[in-house]
C-alpha cells in the first residue's frame, strides 16, 4: 500500500499548476512499484487563497492519470473541524483511492464498517434483498455494521425518555487513516509513505491490532517541462433550438435549449442554481438534448461551456451560481465531471470559489463488496466577481445532524439533506435530482426578496417550487415540454390561470 500526504505541500505552494508540475514522475515512479494489489491513497485536501478555491483533489486526481493509467475508484470525504479559509468554512478534506489492477486490488470492507445508528434492520423488511445496483451479491443490510460510504463523519444518537437526538461529529485523520489501512492493505503488507509526517508515522506503528511496517519512500524523479492544462475546448456554433414561452405566477419558463437564453436581460439573475444533464446517461427524449449516447465528451462540454457563457452574461455583479453535479464511473474509473464543467465556467470568466459537498446519507447507489458506497455530489460554487452576495448564517431545519451547520454560527462547505423518494415526476423521463431542501438553502444563502433566480436545466422544477415558495422569481429553460403538466401540478398552478406567449 502506498500512502501520500499531499496537504504537506500545499503550504509554501505558489500555484497549483506550479505545484503539479514539481511531482511530475511521482506518480508513474508509484505505478512501475506497485504490485497489482496494492493501492495508492492520497489525502488531498482542497486549498484556498483569497476569494478562491484551489480544487486539489479532483485537479491532483486527472494530473496523476494523465501521467500512469491508474483507475480512480472513489473520491472520499472526510469531515473535519472548520477552519476559517473561504467564504464558506472548510469543514472537509478528501482522500483519493486509485488502483493499478481493477480486478485484483486489495480492498476488504468487512474491517471498517461502522454501528448501525438505529436497532435492528435499518432497511425495514429488506434485510434479505439484494442490491438493485452494481454488484448483486451485497445484501442491503448487513449484521456486522453497515458500509461507511465515502463520506466519513461519526453519528452519534442520544436517547432520553423526552427526546431522541442525533449528531455529526468530525472524523479525526488518525480514524481516516486506520480505515485506509485496514481496508487497503493486508495485515502484514509494508506501507510505503510519501510526503507523510511523523503523525502519520507514529499512528501506523503504535496500534497492536494493526501494526504494519513503514518505509518512507525516497525518490528524485525526473521532472518533465509539460505544463498542466485542464480541459478547454473552443465553443462551436450555437444551438437554433427555440420553442414556447409560459408564464406563471413569478416563474417564466422557456421551452428550449439554454444554450440561447438572449430572452433574458443581462445582469437581471442574482442566482443560478441547477443541475446539468450528464454526459452519455440519460435519455431525456429530445433530439436537441446535450450529452447524447452519440455525443462525444469534447462535444458535451462544448455545448455546455455555450450555456455557462449565456449563464454568464445574465447574472449580476454580485450574483453566485451553484451546480449540482456528481462523477461518472466509466468502465471503473471516475470521470470528474464537476471539476471539468469548473474548468470550462472559469474560462468564461467565472471565479471557481468552492466546491461544496452534498451529503446524502440514505444513498445505497453502486453497493460493492470492493469499495465504499457513494453518498455525496458536488454542488461548483462560481461568481462573476469578488464582491459576492451571501447570507451565511445558517437557518437549516436538518439540525444537529447537519455539518453546515456550525456551533460558530458560520456555514460549513459539507451540506447533509438526504434524499427521499416522492411522487413529483414519476411519470416524466426525469425525476427531481436533488431535494427541496438543498435547494431552499441555495436559495436562502444567495438572493434576498424580490431577487430572480434562474435554472438552465428546469427539469421537473425543484428549483422553480423552492424560489416561489421564498418570494423569488424564477426564470427556467427546459427542452422537453412534457415537464409543462408536471411544473403545473407542482406548483398548483391550473392550465387556464397560465399565459402561453407565442413561439419564437
Amino acid at each position: 500500500m502506498y500512502l501520500v500526504d499531499f496537504s504537506s505541500k500545499l503550504a509554501d505552494a505558489e500555484s497549483l499548476e506550479g505545484l503539479l508540475a514539481e511531482t511530475a514522475g511521482v506518480w508513474e515512479h508509484f505505478y512501475d512499484e506497485m504490485d497489482e494489489t496494492e493501492t495508492l491513497w492520497v489525502f488531498a485536501p482542497n486549498e484556498y487563497r483569497d476569494t478562491a478555491v484551489w480544487p486539489v483533489s479532483m485537479v491532483l486526481a486527472d494530473a496523476i492519470r494523465d501521467e500512469a493509467p491508474f483507475s480512480l475508484k472513489n473520491l472520499i470525504v472526510r469531515y473535519k473541524k472548520p477552519s476559517s479559509t473561504g467564504r464558506l468554512q472548510s469543514v472537509y478534506e478528501s482522500i483519493l483511492l486509485l488502483v493499478k489492477d481493477q480486478q485484483k486490488y486489495q480492498f476488504n470492507k468487512d474491517k471498517i464498517r461502522i454501528a448501525h445508528v438505529y436497532e435492528g434492520n435499518e432497511w425495514g423488511d429488506r434485510e434479505t434483498g439484494q442490491s438493485a445496483y452494481h454488484d448483486t451479491e451485497v445484501r442491503r443490510y448487513n449484521p456486522d455494521g453497515k458500509d461507511p460510504g465515502n463520506v466519513w463523519v461519526e453519528e452519534v444518537r442520544s436517547e432520553t425518555d423526552d427526546e431522541t437526538v442525533d449528531q455529526v461529529h468530525p472524523i479525526s485523520r488518525r480514524e481516516a487513516l486506520t480505515r485506509c489501512v485496514l481496508a487497503g492493505s493486508a495485515d502484514d503488507e509494508l506501507i510505503r509513505g510519501l510526503w507523510v509526517g511523523e503523525e502519520f508515522q507514529a499512528i501506523l506503528q503504535e496500534d497492536e491490532n494493526w501494526q504494519r511496517d513503514f518505509d518512507e519512500v525516497e525518490l528524485q524523479p525526473e521532472r518533465t517541462n509539460a505544463d498542466f492544462t485542464p480541459y478547454t475546448s473552443d465553443i462551436g456554433e450555437q444551438s437554433t433550438v427555440s420553442g414556447r414561452r409560459v408564464e406563471m405566477d413569478g416563474l417564466r419558463v422557456h421551452f428550449q435549449s439554454s444554450e440561447d437564453m438572449s430572452d433574458v436581460e443581462s445582469g437581471s439573475v442574482q442566482s443560478i442554481i441547477t443541475s446539468p444533464p450528464y454526459w452519455n446517461l440519460k435519455d431525456y427524449g429530445h433530439e436537441a438534448q446535450i450529452g447524447t449516447a452519440d455525443e462525444s465528451y469534447d462535444h458535451y462540454h462544448e455545448r455546455m461551456k455555450r450555456v455557462w457563457a449565456e449563464c454568464y452574461d445574465v447574472l449580476s455583479e454580485t450574483g453566485t451560481m451553484w451546480i449540482v453535479v456528481d462523477t461518472v464511473m466509466n468502465r471503473g474509473d471516475l470521470r470528474l465531471l464537476p471539476q471539468h464543467i469548473a474548468n470550462n465556467a472559469e474560462d468564461v470568466g467565472f471565479e471557481h470559489w468552492d466546491t461544496v459537498v452534498w451529503y446524502k446519507p440514505t444513498a445505497i447507489a453502486g453497493m460493492s463488496k470492493r469499495n465504499v458506497v457513494n453518498k455525496h455530489e458536488y454542488i461548483i460554487s462560481l461568481s462573476k466577481t469578488e464582491d459576492v452576495f451571501l447570507n451565511t448564517t445558517p437557518d437549516s431545519p436538518n439540525g444537529t445532524e447537519d455539518p453546515a451547520v456550525l456551533e460558530s454560527g458560520a456555514l460549513g462547505n459539507l451540506f447533509r439533506h438526504p434524499v427521499k423518494r416522492g411522487t413529483a415526476g414519476q411519470n416524466v423521463l426525469h425525476k427531481a435530482p436533488y431535494p427541496q431542501s438543498l435547494i431552499d438553502r441555495l436559495v436562502r444563502i444567495s438572493t434576498e426578496l424580490g431577487d430572480t433566480v434562474l435554472d438552465p436545466f428546469l427539469g421537473s422544477g425543484t428549483t422553480a417550487k423552492s424560489a416561489l415558495e421564498h418570494d423569488r422569481d424564477c426564470i427556467g429553460y427546459e427542452l422537453n415540454e412534457e415537464f409543462e403538466d408536471v411544473l403545473r401540478e407542482r406548483l398548483g398552478v391550473a392550465e387556464e390561470d397560465q399565459q402561453t406567449l407565442t413561439e419564437f
